[in-house]
């Protein structure tokens, strides 16, 4: 284990502190606040289309319908309750994911679509298509611009989908619906050595969360080769530094905004998660993962409530009136607005979050 004797502090970009984002924005990013995502996407994609033109104007014009469409959905789901409110729900994430993926240069209306998964004769699973030549894979396109692109074809229970999405873990976990607590919550900090020329990362967990979760499993996989183990600091926690150390300019010529967004991107190896709070955005390292994103697996959890909804009604019935149910309710209600607000900050390129004053 390494010892805390390099002289270092948190790394600033023009006087404003780097914080991580999953998103692609520049070092010292500010929280856009905003209490209307839907409202903010229109009015940011108005401003697109007026300054595009050609297929990359068309495109941004669909993601717009697409935008309307989706809050049309969610605005009617707010009015009747489940098991219905579920395939509306469904539509409205649907239309978002196409608006993101205009947004992010594919042609729709091309040729036909498809959802990309569909239920199988097993009650509690989904059958996940991969690549599929006759038509455009939604779900594929939205797993490849995630940056988790679909291997091939794959069946996946329906509790390895629930039990990998932040916002419902506790009480996934509190009903026994998995075996042990999976999400770590972390804090994330952008380091700088003394001289303002070499650019790390620290992550850090509390050592009380070894006696809740397999904090073993944290230095695995790719984090395993990208951190090192220091000294625990005084406030009792276990803190983990990038073994590289980037390079960066100040001054006119820096090139700090190049090293952050290189060092996001390799972040999108390490297997975390991300919740939106009142107090800003936090960090959870997932230490047994299911092979899709985050977001991705919120898309195919209210999949399969809203097409069990509309197709299934036995097996609606064993939901509605089992430990299912809390699941299913918690998710349709929590999920979207999270899903919403992640979305509309990959897709405009900036740091979207809840007002504090928002009751």
């Amino acid at each position: 284990m390494a010892k805390l004797s390099e002289e270092k502090e948190i790394a600033k970009y023009k006087y404003q502190t780097i914080k991580f984002f999953p998103f692609d924005v520049e070092p010292g990013a500010s929280l856009v606040l905003t209490s209307d995502p839907w409202a903010f996407l229109r009015a940011w994609l108005e401003i697109k289309i007026k300054n595009s033109r050609g297929d990359n104007k068309s495109r941004l014009v669909k993601a717009k319908y697409f935008i309307e469409q989706s809050e049309g959905f969610q605005d009617a789901a707010d009015k009747i309750k489940l098991p219905t409110k579920a395939t509306l729900v469904y539509y409205s994430l649907l239309n978002l994911v196409k608006a993101f993926l205009c947004s992010k240069g594919l042609d729709l209306e091309i040729k036909q679509e498809s959802h990309g998964f569909t239920l199988t004769e097993i009650d509690f699973e989904i059958k996940i298509y991969g690549k599929m030549s006759n038509c455009i894979n939604i779900f594929q396109e939205f797993c490849k611009s995630l940056d988790r692109p679909i291997k091939g074809q794959t069946t996946i229970e329906l509790n390895k989908v629930f039990s990998d999405i932040p916002e419902i873990h506790e009480i996934v976990f509190s009903l026994g619906q998995m075996p042990k607590r999976k999400y770590l919550p972390v804090e994330i900090d952008f380091i700088s050595n003394v001289d303002h020329n070499k650019l790390f990362t620290e992550i850090k967990y509390k050592k009380e969360n070894e006696s809740r979760l397999p904090t073993e499993k944290f230095l695995k996989g790719h984090r395993l080769s990208y951190f090192k183990q220091i000294e625990d600091h005084k406030d009792g926690c276990a803190i983990f530094q990038s073994v590289k150390k980037k390079s960066y300019r100040t001054g006119s010529s820096s090139n700090l905004p190049v090293i952050y967004k290189n060092i996001c991107k390799e972040y999108k190896n390490l297997e975390l998660n991300t919740l939106l709070t009142r107090e800003g955005y936090k960090f959870y390292v997932n230490l047994n993962t299911n092979p899709f994103h985050q977001l991705a697996n919120v898309y195919l959890l209210i999949f399969y409530w809203g097409n069990v909804a509309r197709y299934r009604p036995t097996v609606v019935d064993k939901i509605m009136t089992g430990e299912l149910y809390t699941i299913m309710s918690e998710s349709i209600e929590t999920c979207p607005r999270q899903f919403l607000y992640h979305l509309t900050s990959l897709m405009t390129g900036n740091v979207c979050a809840v007002p504090k004053s928002k009751i």
